[in-house]
């Protein structure tokens, strides 16, 4: 049969198709045309979408705001995170310290839930506590190694001295000063417990968060120089109490110096003979061939002395965040009747060898010695369960010793250990009332299975074994009830009061008027001027005004021994917690005021113009941990004590 017009030969069909197909064939492929291209689109899209990712980097990560860090506190670590691609990333950024001599990470973990769109940049702040050696810390964001950054080792030093630089102008390098960007500013005041000075010749463009930081940590103690601008006039400052005609030169503890000059004026030796002498304070330092040196790292002499050589381990006679923790640990464990324990330990083993070998050459049937063994292990093991762990009427419970200072809006910044003891295993999930709480297990010799969330809210979560006690740090800001101070007269034992600064004049009467109250009771207090403190009369802040102190003077060295107070608490002050509490007074004092070797204490000078109130009372409730699952609901039994630390001037400051 000849083909039709219009259709092929036969033999141009492989496999012999029927010419009748021809047809249907040929109208099947603009079809089959698009499904192909709808199948190539559909691979397109899914395979952009497979290849398109967040590409995470770690811009930069920097410790405090000259790259230092300050031992035996909560330190500012600031992390700017990029992403490069062209996905939004998601997810927690953890940071761990790592061991630097095996690699390994140690402590708890610290987390902060990030989201960084495509192609931005995000900052990030953590609050680690550093111990008295520097040590490493890992940067993880994913699962793969490439995921991960590790943050430089840290030099020490004992605070911050910088100058704030603004971004969009040309701020010009000063010798000696590190320059630190503005925009960097922590937005709470718990990231600048390292920072000491800062010297401000602009106005900060910077939000409410990061003002109200700015001012508590000044008011807090911090000390401020501010330059003129380049226009010759003196900045805007963040402090709204600062910009009035008169210069003020005092805000609460902090101090404020003005300079009439611009910051290209500022030379080396200026530097260092004006800036640094009003917070010149020196640590001691771990120097190679085990040599401890005190040396102040900011001043010229320091790169003389050590060869410009970085230290990272700080010396002390004292540890506060080793001691009080330590403490604290003994008032919550039970106390164990060790001599009955070792006895029978020293029984069981006795019985097990040689008992068992002389009960194998008797000629008693050998089964007789096997249910013998296994009772004796049944029955020691029943005894040390009742002695070592249970037996004593334990419970769930928590104590506690806190230091708070006032901050000018009724807040109080509060810092605080805690040693929690648990009688039932689980994951418990700590939070304490307030804003901006940074969390620390203040150890770095296990890891511990946790995390840590800062900021607001934070919270502590650890797996926690039964019958076991774990002990944290924290920071954070709350609103209690505020007390004012104010003296109205003060009479010296000195007639003569230009002898002052040269001689000794006890304070005989100091006249006081109070206003507000505490937030809890207290038991008892004592007033710190220059070398001496006093026992604090109790009757001026129940009726509102009368005399400060009480009784004769006593020198700072009597009363802190450093050498005698820090011990182990001997079995009577473990029975008794609120008798061992009472101890911790002297100890947050010490720390208070920055005592951590015996020459501190033999040095210590407060300033002339100024006095600080210590009272020590219960803890309120309003720094009681909770449970951040269901925070109405008690975290067992809670006990602890609170020292209150009020600054105040003396009339003529």
């Amino acid at each position: 049969m000849k083909p039709r017009l219009g259709e092929k030969p036969y033999e141009f069909y492989r496999g012999g198709a029927a010419p009748g197909l021809l047809s249907l064939r040929d109208s099947s492929r603009p079809m089959i045309c698009r499904l192909h291209y709808l199948c190539l689109c559909l691979f397109l899209v899914l395979s952009q979408q497979v290849f398109a990712a967040p590409n995470i980097d770690i811009e930069y990560a920097e410790w405090g705001f000259d790259g230092r860090a300050v031992p035996g506190r909560f330190n500012l670590l600031s992390v700017e995170i990029r992403n490069s691609g062209d996905m939004p990333f998601e997810g927690t950024l953890s940071l761990r310290r790592l061991l630097t001599t095996a690699g390994a990470w140690t402590g708890i973990e610290h987390a902060e839930a990030i989201f960084v769109g495509p192609f931005s940049q995000k900052l990030v702040y953590f609050y680690p506590y550093i111990l008295v050696t520097a040590d490493e810390w890992e940067l993880r964001w994913g699962e793969s190694l490439d995921d991960t950054y590790v943050v430089e080792r840290p030099a020490l030093s004992n605070g911050d001295r910088v100058i704030l630089n603004d971004q969009e102008l040309l701020s010009g390098i000063i010798p000696g000063l590190k320059g630190s960007r503005d925009d960097l500013f922590p937005p709470t005041v718990t990231g600048t417990d390292t920072l000491r000075t800062v010297v401000l010749d602009h106005t900060p463009r910077w939000e409410e968060p990061r003002r109200r930081a700015f001012r508590d940590w000044l008011y807090l103690g911090g000390v401020l120089h501010v330059l003129h601008e380049n226009t010759g006039d003196f900045p805007v400052l963040p402090v709204e109490a600062l910009n009035g005609p008169d210069r003020v030169q005092r805000y609460g503890a902090g101090r404020v110096f003005w300079h009439d000059r611009q910051r290209a004026d500022l030379s080396r030796e200026y530097v260092y003979e004006t800036i640094y002498a009003t917070s010149r304070d020196s640590v001691s330092v771990a120097a190679p061939g085990n040599v401890s040196l005190d040396v102040d790292p900011t001043a010229r002499k320091y790169y003389t002395r050590l060869n410009a050589l970085e230290f990272y381990e700080a010396a002390a006679d004292w540890h506060s965040e080793e001691v009080i923790p330590a403490r604290l640990r003994e008032l919550v464990t039970p106390a164990h009747n060790w001599l009955l324990i070792y006895v029978l330990s020293g029984a069981y083993l006795l019985l097990i060898y040689p008992g068992g070998v002389l009960l194998n050459r008797t000629r008693l049937d050998y089964r007789f010695g096997m249910v013998a063994l296994v009772a004796i292990v049944g029955l020691w093991s029943w005894m040390f369960l009742a002695i070592g762990s249970r037996g004593y009427g334990e419970t769930t419970s928590t104590c506690t010793a806190a230091a708070v200072r006032q901050l000018p809006d009724g807040r109080w910044d509060v810092e605080q250990w805690s040693s929690l003891f648990v009688t039932t295993g689980d994951n418990y999930s700590l939070a304490h009332p307030g804003e901006s709480v940074a969390y620390s297990t203040t150890q770095s010799h296990e890891q511990i299975e946790g995390r840590i969330e800062n900021g607001q809210p934070g919270f502590l979560s650890v797996d926690m074994p039964p019958f076991t006690f774990r002990t944290f740090a924290h920071r954070n800001q709350v609103k209690m009830s505020s007390v004012e101070v104010s003296i109205s007269n003060v009479d010296f034992g000195l007639v003569d009061k230009s002898k002052l600064d040269s001689e000794f004049a006890p304070l005989i009467t100091v006249d006081a008027n109070v206003t507000g109250s505490l937030p809890g009771p207290v038991s008892f207090g004592h007033v710190v001027y220059r070398d001496h403190i006093y026992r604090l009369n109790p009757d001026a802040f129940d009726s509102g005004s009368g005399n400060l102190i009480a009784g004769e003077p006593a020198k700072i060295h009597s009363v802190f021994r450093i050498d005698r107070r820090f011990r182990r608490f001997p079995t009577n002050v473990r029975q008794d917690p609120a008798a061992g509490l009472d101890r911790f007074a002297v100890w947050m004092m010490a720390r208070n005021l920055q005592i951590r070797r015996n020459i501190d204490v033999s040095e210590f000078r407060f300033p002339p113009n100024r006095m600080r109130v210590f009272l020590y009372g219960e803890l309120p409730e309003a720094l009681r941990a909770v449970d951040a699952v269901h925070p109405d609901e008690p975290l067992g039994k809670q006990f602890g004590r609170v020292l209150y630390c009020i600054d105040v001037l003396m009339p003529d400051a």
